[in-house]
């Protein structure tokens, strides 16, 4: 008996591993044309050398075992494809670019020449598909990226501010981001995120 309960329980763990995490959105009453630009590298991206595949009409995240795989399905002309971008550097949807960052999508918020922020990309996504604003993130969405090669590492917000904050030319912004701490865990979220986003902009200003 006991056997049995322990089988149907790993059961339920694997399958909501592999199959209850998938995600989609769809809308078919499309209006917005979006072009979806596929970049290998970060070289193509920054050189425009981008291949283009077709117009996003839904996109897929499904996990198996913790691990995030995106899909988007395009239309071109009158055939419809899935892509899979795993193995891509990036993409773009129409003026929006977003990184594959450990199989999942990042948009690309913020760049200057030493700094670049990243939000969660599959709720940019929705966005994009509903024409629709983004009210609101958890702090578990918000990414970093610093540098601008493609193979430079990702850090949360904490992860960020310890590593940085003895460094001279981030302690700024290190001390910035540190001041709306407060706000993190409260209702006011969406002024926490405005926060994040005006550190980064000041930081970005000030390199030049």
């Amino acid at each position: 008996m006991k056997s049995n309960f322990y089988l149907s329980f790993l059961f339920f763990i694997f399958y909501c591993l592999n199959t209850n995490l998938s995600f989609s959105q769809y809308r078919d009453d499309w209006e917005i044309q979006l072009d979806v630009v596929l970049y290998s590298t970060y070289e193509d991206y920054t050189n425009g050398k981008g291949k283009k595949v077709g117009e996003l009409y839904e996109y897929n995240i499904m996990k198996t075992l913790g691990i995030p795989t995106i899909k988007l399905k395009v239309k071109n002309g009158g055939s419809k494809q899935k892509i899979d971008v795993k193995e891509e550097w990036g993409f773009s949807v129409g003026e929006n670019v977003f990184r594959i960052i450990k199989g999942a999508p990042y948009k690309l918020v913020l760049k200057g020449d030493k700094i670049a922020y990243f939000e969660n990309g599959s709720t940019h996504l929705t966005a994009i598909i509903f024409d629709e604003e983004i009210l609101n993130f958890s702090s578990a969405e918000i990414r970093f990226l610093f540098g601008t090669g493609e193979n430079n590492e990702t850090y949360t917000l904490n992860q960020f501010k310890q590593k940085f904050k003895n460094e001279t030319e981030y302690k700024e912004v290190c001390e910035c981001l540190s001041e709306y701490k407060g706000l993190m865990k409260s209702s006011e979220f969406s002024k926490f995120h405005n926060s994040i986003v005006k550190c980064v902009k000041n930081f970005i200003k000030s390199e030049k």
